[in-house]
């Protein structure tokens, strides 16, 4: 049986098989209700990337599907192993493996989680900015192979940015690096790399990364100020964009969710907050830098916000850091 195969070669730790253990890997951030699990024939935890080699090659000669996984965060049932089989758990590969300070860059296994990395890097200055709200259970792997956003997409983009070169083992069984390693910039060779990013673990499993990192900002500000409509928020980003702002983290949302924030600081303090009954959306926005450009260019948003696209800034820093903490 090829379960007792894997426990051979990863040992009887890394391959889980009792009901209790596969149930815990049967949903994800999904909108799921009780009996639509989805629940594995088998869990597997590599700790490398030879332990992965071995799972597809046991997985090859038998013909099961393999469903890679990380964080488990998603929510659009992409971690779910729909045709059974094995669920492979890359959570269990979390080390980071080199940081290099003087090039800026960070080798990570699959399942190091965005936050962890971070943690790494900022006694080096550096941080990582693909940060999702997910981003303490969120993996580069997942990251890569959902292609998902980030917090700071808007000055940052997403993972592709950052992504230098990945370790990928393929459906042969065979680990293969693409990319080129610590090289910001190259314009040789095939970019075979960018095919992974979106890829849902379709072309083969991602076991390491080598990532670019950033230098920390010095300073950052949060802001937020609401407008009459979502048309007027993102007009204002726009018109933000356009004028050489460098907005870092960009949200606009609207009257619901707007109203999310001010039930909360009502029930916090007992009164309602100082918004205009008109204001129909929310933009809340960072920049980050130098304090001095920060501050000029941030009272320019907000100064713009409410004399051109008739917005109002919101004053309770409640509301504005209870959004930033969710972010």
């Amino acid at each position: 049986m090829y379960i007792d195969e894997l426990k051979e070669a990863l040992g009887r730790d890394a391959v889980l098989d009792a009901d209790f253990d596969r149930f815990s890997y049967s949903s994800d951030f999904s909108p799921m209700g009780p009996g639509e699990e989805v629940v594995p024939d088998v869990v597997v935890l590599p700790r490398s990337t030879d332990d992965v080699v071995e799972v597809v090659k046991v997985a090859l000669r038998h013909g099961i599907p393999i469903t890679p996984v990380g964080g488990m965060t998603g929510m659009l049932g992409g971690a779910l192993a729909i045709n059974g089989g094995i669920l492979l758990a890359t959570h269990s590969m979390g080390e980071v493996l080199e940081v290099d300070v003087a090039n800026q860059t960070i080798r990570v296994q699959a399942g190091a989680t965005l936050q962890s990395i971070n943690d790494v890097l900022e006694p080096h200055g550096l941080w990582l900015p693909h940060l999702p709200e997910s981003k303490w259970s969120a993996t580069v792997g997942s990251s890569i192979a959902s292609d998902n956003d980030s917090t700071f997409g808007m000055r940052h983009g997403k993972i592709l940015q950052p992504l230098l070169s990945l370790q990928v083992v393929d459906g042969h069984g065979k680990a293969v690096e693409f990319g080129h390693r610590k090289t910001r910039f190259t314009s040789s060779g095939y970019k075979v790399k960018d095919l992974f990013v979106g890829a849902e673990g379709t072309l083969g499993i991602v076991t390491e990364a080598t990532l670019k990192v950033e230098p920390l900002p010095p300073h950052r500000r949060v802001e937020m100020i609401v407008l009459p409509s979502l048309t007027r928020a993102v007009d204002l980003v726009t018109h933000c964009l356009r004028s050489g702002i460098s907005l870092e983290a960009t949200h606009v949302n609207c009257r619901q969710r707007l109203k999310f924030y001010t039930h909360a600081y009502l029930v916090k303090h007992g009164h309602e907050p100082e918004i205009p009954e008109w204001a129909g959306a929310l933009m809340a926005f960072t920049i980050a830098g130098d304090k001095d450009v920060v501050d000029f260019q941030v009272d320019w948003v907000l100064a713009v916000g409410e004399k051109e696209f008739g917005g109002k800034v919101v004053a309770e820093r409640d509301i504005v850091d209870s959004w930033w903490t969710s972010k």
